[in-house]
């Protein structure tokens, strides 16, 4: 039953992602390039056990700037989907790779920049099984 309202759960939140996905996060905070931050969302590590989301996010460069996201669902942490988006420097523009889902305890969404450029950071965004989004920054730092 669980799995069945997770996966259902799971279409609506990928349409409101497509919906809202223009929104500007709402937390901002400084992480290490190249390092992985595992906490609650929207952090700084640890964050607050209260969003019942825990993730593995980076911000860094290898070859080209790249974001990654990883959303878990287990015993401490519920959450349904995420998304991330690097956000890059190229000739004095700031351009936004893709933005790239992930799946919960599977697959990490890894946004890489199409172009070689300066990291600028990444926007991230996940949601959990009780409907309560979060959308939040990193800037590289180091």
């Amino acid at each position: 039953m669980r799995r069945k309202l997770a996966a259902r759960l799971g279409c609506v939140a990928a349409i409101l992602f497509a919906v809202i996905g223009s929104v500007p996060p709402a937390h901002a905070w400084q992480a290490n390039v190249n390092e992985v931050h595992t906490y609650y969302v929207p952090g700084p590590p640890p964050g607050s056990y209260l969003s019942a989301c825990y993730v593995d996010s980076v911000n860094g460069v290898f070859g080209r700037p790249f974001a990654q996201l990883q959303t878990y669902d287990n015993a401490w942490s519920d959450c349904m989907i995420g998304a991330v988006t690097v956000v890059y420097l190229r000739d004095g523009v700031l351009l936004n790779g893709p933005k790239v889902p992930d799946t919960p305890g599977g697959r990490a969404g890894v946004s890489t920049a199409p172009h070689p450029g300066s990291l600028v950071g990444a926007n991230f965004e996940a949601c959990n099984l009780y409907w309560s989004c979060w959308y939040w920054q990193t800037s590289p730092f180091g």
